[in-house]
């Protein structure tokens, strides 16, 4: 939710035209929030569980919430603004 709800809604809130204008304003505000807030927060402390002497802990936290992670930071990033540039609202909301 954190990687994708956040462009989504500024995607929805954007008041200019065309929806190649409105990704544009949409990553230049809410990209580094999404790779700084979210993304950078979570990975260091992720990463570090790597080295756990349990596998449970390796296999279930580090792996999962990496691949987790990883997935959301690409699908927010990546995927969902190429969808919203080719099926999003033409026009702002306002």
């Amino acid at each position: 939710m954190e990687f994708t709800g956040h462009t989504v809604r500024q995607f929805a809130l954007s008041i200019k035209n065309g929806r190649k204008e409105r990704i544009i304003e949409t990553m230049e505000t809410m990209g580094p929030s999404v790779l700084m807030g979210v993304t950078l927060t979570n990975l260091p402390g992720i990463i570090t569980l790597n080295w756990a002497s349990m596998q449970i802990i390796q296999i279930f936290f580090f792996r999962m919430c990496f691949v987790t992670t990883m997935m959301g930071f690409a699908h927010g990033i990546i995927f969902l603004p190429v969808l919203l540039s080719f099926f999003g609202k033409i026009f702002g909301s306002i």
